[in-house]
């Protein structure tokens, strides 16, 4: 999938997205990222966490707690 129209995403599962971000920088400025800006954040996961999007959704636990963890290791440069 090279598009972001080919995962399916609805403003449902970017809401999701936008959450974890906004909780996870809550203490550290609250990041409140636009459409724009998810979807180029988007692109920099790792391939297997935009496959488990797609497949279980942005809304799934676990991998809202993969964003998380991810987020804080490589934007934030915490150690988890």
């Amino acid at each position: 999938m090279n598009k972001i129209e080919d995962y399916n995403f609805d403003k449902n599962d970017w809401a999701h997205f936008h959450d974890v971000i906004l909780d996870v920088t809550w203490d550290n400025g609250k990041v409140n990222l636009n459409q724009e800006e998810m979807e180029q954040l988007f692109w920099e996961l790792p391939e297997d966490m935009r496959i488990d999007a797609q497949k279980w959704g942005m809304n799934d636990t676990p991998w809202r707690d993969s964003l998380w963890v991810w987020y804080e290791r490589n934007k934030m440069g915490k150690t988890v």
